[in-house]
C-alpha cells in the first residue's frame, strides 16, 4: 500500500527563506487537474446515458415532484413519498432558463436504477411554470438577478435586537427582495429577552412602521418561549424562505417549534453521500404541522467591498459569510492545512503578472499627465514648461523604465532558472512596481487639479486599485524582510 506523506509544516517560513521548491516537477505532478466527473460512479454515468434514450414519452403522464435540493451535477426531488436523486435531461440542461431551483415542481421519469446507497434515480423531464421566484443580485455581475428559490409563498426575515444587533437596512433590503419575487415578507425580531426597555420601545416603533405598510411582524424568544405559537401559526401550510444574518437564531427558532428538525437535518446531510454532490443552493425541509421551510446555509457573498469608495466587483474582495459550511473530504486536493503549498505550486508566472500591469498603469498615467500639461496654460506659459513639471516628467520616465527592466529581469530569471533562483527579483519588483506607479499617478492627479480626484480622468480609481497591491500580494514589509535576509545571506555562512 502506498503511504501518504506527512503534513508539511512551517511552509510560509520555508518559502520566505527560499527552502521551498514550489515549482519542481513533483509539484506539477501533485497539482494536476482535478475533475469532479472522475468521481462519478459507473451506475450514475449509466443513468445519464439512459436519460437520452426516451425522447418519445408522454410527459404529461409523468409524476410530479418537488425539488428539495440542487447540487452541481444532481438534484433531489421528492415525489410520492420517495426522494429521488435526479439528473436533468441533456437537451433541457443546455438551456440556462431551465436551471433547477429549490421549490421547482417538475415531472420526473423513474429510471428503475439505484445508486450504491440504495437511492432511486430519475430524470427531470420538464419544469412546470413557477408561481414565484426569489432572486438576489449577482455580486459578480452587477445588477443581474440570480434566482435561488421557486414557488415559495413567504419570507421569514429574522433579526435579533442584540447579539448581533439589529440591522434595519438589511431588513429593508430583504423586504424589497421578497416583494420583488411576489413573496409575502414577515419580520421577526428574535432574542427580545436580551433587550432593555428602551431597546424594546425603539423596536416596537420600527415594527409599527412595517405594520403600517401591511407587513406582518413577530417578536420571539426561545428561552422564554415568547411568540413561538404565533410563529408556528405563521408558518403553517406555507412554504417559507428563511432569511437573516448569521447568529440571529433562525435555526434555533425552527428547532424550537419542531424539535426533531435538527435530527432530520443531520440525517439529510449524511444522506447527500460521500462528498460527491457539492451543495450549490438552498434546501427545503417539511414541517410536521404543515408547510415547509427553505434554508440557505453555505457560502454567502454578503457584499463586494468598496476600495476607497469604488465598486471593485467582480475583481476585488468580498464580505463572505461561511454559515454551516461542510467541505467534503473528497474535495481536498492534498490535505488539510496545505492550501499555501497548493497556491505556491500553481501560481507560476502569476507572481509578477500584476507587476507587468502596474507598469502599464504607470505608463498610462504619465501619458495623461503629459498631455494635460501640454494643453493647459498658467502664468503665461504651458504647465509643461514650468521647471517643476519638467522634473516630474523626467523622473516618472526614469522610474518607469527602471521598473520595466526589473520586471523583465525577474520574468527572464523565472523562465530560465526557476522561481527559487528568481526569488530576490520577484520580491523586489513586488515592492518597486506599486510604489513607482503610485508616485506617477499621484503626480498625474496633481497635474489635473480638481479633475484628477474625480472619476472623469480615471486616475483616482487607478490610484485606489494600485494602492491595494502593496497589500494584496503580501505587504511590502514582508517582501522587504525577504530581500534583506537574502542580501545579508551573501556575507554570512548561515541563513539569517
Amino acid at each position: 500500500m502506498k503511504q501518504r506523506k506527512g503534513r508539511q509544516k512551517d511552509l510560509t517560513d520555508r518559502y520566505l527563506s527560499g527552502e521551498l521548491e514550489e515549482d519542481g516537477p513533483e509539484a506539477q505532478e501533485r497539482f494536476g487537474a482535478h475533475s469532479k466527473h472522475a468521481q462519478l460512479s459507473k451506475i450514475l454515468r449509466t443513468a445519464l446515458l439512459r436519460a437520452e434514450e426516451h425522447a418519445d414519452i408522454d410527459l404529461d403522464a409523468l409524476p410530479v415532484g418537488q425539488v428539495i435540493q440542487v447540487y452541481s451535477l444532481f438534484s433531489e426531488v421528492e415525489s410520492g413519498g420517495r426522494t429521488y436523486l435526479c439528473v436533468v435531461r441533456k437537451t433541457m440542461a443546455k438551456l440556462a432558463e431551465t436551471a433547477l431551483l429549490v421549490g421547482d415542481r417538475v415531472r420526473i421519469r423513474d429510471l428503475g436504477l439505484h445508486d450504491e446507497q440504495g437511492r432511486p434515480q430519475a430524470v427531470v423531464e420538464r419544469v412546470l411554470p413557477r408561481e414565484t421566484i426569489l432572486t438576489r443580485t449577482d455580486s459578480f455581475k452587477g445588477t443581474e438577478q440570480h434566482p435561488i428559490v421557486a414557488n415559495a409563498g413567504q419570507m421569514l426575515i429574522v433579526a435579533s435586537l442584540r447579539e448581533p444587533n439589529v440591522r434595519w437596512g438589511l431588513i429593508d433590503r430583504m423586504i424589497v427582495a421578497a416583494q420583488g419575487g411576489k413573496l409575502r415578507p414577515i419580520v421577526c425580531l428574535n432574542k427580545i429577552d436580551l433587550a432593555t426597555g428602551h431597546e424594546l420601545e425603539e423596536a416596537d416603533a420600527a415594527l409599527g412602521h412595517y405594520q403600517h405598510l401591511g407587513i406582518s411582524t413577530l417578536k420571539t424568544s426561545v428561552p422564554q418561549t415568547i411568540g413561538l405559537d404565533a410563529l408556528r401559526d405563521a408558518l403553517r401550510d406555507q412554504t417559507t424562505v428563511l432569511a437573516g444574518h448569521s447568529g440571529v437564531g433562525k435555526s434555533t427558532l425552527i428547532n424550537a417549534i419542531q424539535p426533531d428538525l435538527d435530527l432530520r437535518t443531520a440525517e439529510i446531510s449524511n444522506y447527500s453521500g460521500k462528498g460527491r454532490h457539492t451543495t450549490t443552493s438552498a434546501r427545503r425541509y417539511p414541517l410536521d404541522f404543515g408547510g415547509a421551510v427553505i434554508d440557505t446555509p453555505g457560502v454567502k457573498v454578503l457584499r463586494m467591498l468598496p476600495v476607497f469608495g469604488y465598486d471593485d466587483a467582480p475583481h476585488g474582495h468580498a464580505e463572505v459569510l461561511l454559515d454551516n459550511v461542510r467541505v467534503p473530504a473528497a474535495n481536498l486536493l492534498l490535505g488539510e492545512g496545505r492550501g499555501f503549498e497548493i497556491a505556491q505550486g500553481r501560481l507560476g508566472p502569476g507572481r509578477i503578472h500584476h507587476c507587468m500591469r502596474t507598469v502599464g498603469a504607470a505608463e498610462v498615467a504619465l501619458e495623461k499627465m503629459t498631455k494635460r500639461l501640454l494643453s493647459r496654460v498658467a502664468f503665461g506659459k504651458k504647465l509643461a514648461e514650468h521647471s517643476i513639471w519638467e522634473q516630474r516628467i523626467a523622473e516618472a520616465r526614469i522610474d518607469i523604465e527602471m521598473t520595466r527592466l526589473l520586471c523583465l529581469k525577474a520574468a527572464d530569471m523565472m523562465d530560465k532558472a526557476g522561481n527559487k533562483a528568481a526569488q530576490l527579483e520577484i520580491a523586489m519588483i513586488k515592492v518597486a512596481a506599486p510604489r513607482v506607479a503610485l508616485r506617477v499617478i499621484d503626480d498625474a492627479i496633481q497635474a489635473h487639479g480638481g479633475m484628477g480626484v474625480t472619476s472623469d480622468a480615471g486616475l483616482a480609481k487607478a490610484y485606489a486599485h494600485i494602492r491595494t497591491l502593496r497589500l494584496a500580494d503580501g505587504p511590502d514589509e514582508v517582501h522587504c524582510r525577504a530581500i534583506s535576509r537574502l542580501e545579508m545571506r551573501k556575507y554570512t555562512n548561515a541563513a539569517v
